[in-house]
């Protein structure tokens, strides 16, 4: 499994990773000079840099036998929101800063998992999937914090992303429709109205740990792609002709 780069009007794709390991799991930086992604070839899941061409070397961004995956980098550049695994707790929310000592710090830890962390687009808050309520919900928390959540969804939610202006996040209801939140940008506290739903989704089964986001937005809020399930079966018949050679003599 490698990175690929795929024009959005289509056309030819550029191959930016071609490590034998797994490498999956891809961010863009805000400029969109660069990749953040993780690799396998140390035998755990690092995070590594790397221009978006493909060109020059990789960047080992965070090495640690702890299991980590990309979920996002802040609008600013400054910092990079993975999501860890530590065998003792859960799977935890971490930050770690692009330049610096590069020094990763908890956003979120506790006694339940926490997923999908988005920055906002002002970088005030982060929108989550968590199920410490008994169930995956969404819910968004302010950055750097402290402060408490606000629960988002209702009747269950994954995956959630904002639009770039801020003013709607999106998520994945249990049943695969993508329900839109008005969110209210710029004030002191997190506000947001009442879900609607948008449309059904077939997205398909996740099939690894590093396949986080089955979908994504446009910056309009207009355009959605999303990893589709194949419907019905793909098997082809094949016909073997047997003696084939004694009918070419009639």
């Amino acid at each position: 499994m490698d990175i690929w780069i795929y024009p959005a009007s289509g056309g030819v794709a550029t191959r930016v990773t071609s490590d034998r390991a797994i490498e999956a799991a891809s961010v863009w930086s805000p400029d969109g000079d660069r990749l953040a992604f993780v690799s396998l070839r140390r035998g755990h899941p690092d995070l590594y840099l790397r221009s978006s061409s493909g060109a020059g070397t990789e960047d080992v961004m965070l090495e640690s036998d702890a299991a980590k995956y990309t979920n996002d980098w802040s609008a600013d550049g400054r910092f990079i929101l993975y999501r860890g695994i530590e065998p003792k707790t859960n799977m935890e929310l971490w930050v770690v800063p692009v330049g610096g000592d590069r020094k990763p710090f908890p956003f979120i830890k506790g006694p339940f998992g926490v997923n999908h962390g988005q920055f906002s687009p002002d970088g005030r808050w982060v929108a989550y999937a968590s199920n410490e309520s008994g169930r995956w919900e969404i819910f968004v928390a302010p950055f750097p914090g402290p402060g408490g959540n606000v629960k988002v969804s209702t009747g269950g939610g994954a995956e959630p992303r904002w639009r770039r202006d801020g003013k709607e996040l999106f998520y994945l209801a249990p049943d695969g429709k993508v329900i839109a939140v008005p969110v209210v940008p710029g004030g002191s506290t997190f506000q947001a109205g009442a879900g609607v739903p948008l449309f059904q989704t077939h997205r398909r089964e996740h099939i690894s740990s590093t396949d986080l986001f089955s979908y994504d937005v446009s910056a309009d809020g207009q355009r959605f792609l999303v990893s589709t399930g194949v419907e019905g079966s793909t098997d082809s018949t094949l016909t073997a002709v047997l003696n084939w050679a004694k009918d070419l003599k009639k």
